[in-house]
């Protein structure tokens, strides 16, 4: 009867994210619904992300607990991500995609540790969308770090450029870096 309760108040306060998880997939890679076994996979791969770092983050972030749009926001914004590597990554590869502009929305409304647990999950998103290519997570999750750290303190606006202009050039350099290491066979 416990583990019946459990599940219960499992699925009551954490019901949305397991939905929401389902949209985020679906967004950053429609192919997925047609292969289950690889969905499943990245679901428990992004699920585990998701509650190891994001929810960890979020606890200890008071103004989650002040109001439920703060979670909207987040949910619109790591929607948003998905929806740039979704449309954007097929068509002109990783290196188009701005996980910049997320990233950085999220780490000026809220914190940069969530910033950073939705920029890993970014990364996981657009790596596994390549067959899950080490090369892709490790650009993507760079773009993400310098841009949740370089917007962790902005005062003014001339400090958001000074942030993107140094994410720009150290995702330059990250890919000039992976690209030495590709495969030639």
């Amino acid at each position: 009867m416990k583990v019946k309760e459990y599940l219960k108040n499992l699925i009551e306060e954490y019901g949305h994210v397991f939905a929401f998880l389902i949209l985020l997939l679906v967004f950053s890679d429609p192919r997925l619904v047609r292969f289950p076994l690889r969905f499943i996979t990245l679901y428990i791969l992004a699920s585990l992300s998701w509650f190891g770092l994001v929810e960890l983050s979020i606890k200890h972030f008071r103004k989650f607990s002040l109001h439920v749009s703060y979670r909207y926001t987040l949910y619109a914004l790591m929607g948003f991500g998905s929806l740039l590597i979704g449309t954007i990554q097929p068509r002109f590869g990783v290196l188009y995609v701005p996980l910049f502009i997320p990233v950085a929305l999220i780490s000026l409304l809220m914190n940069h540790e969530i910033a950073l647990a939705s920029g890993f999950i970014f990364s996981i998103l657009a790596s596994f969308r390549e067959g899950f290519d080490l090369r892709i997570l490790l650009y993507c999750f760079s773009v993400a770090f310098f841009a949740a750290m370089t917007t962790k303190e902005i005062y003014r606006r001339l400090d958001l450029v000074k942030s993107s202009v140094i994410t720009s050039a150290a995702s330059f350099l990250v890919a000039v870096v992976l690209s030495m290491f590709r495969d030639t066979g």
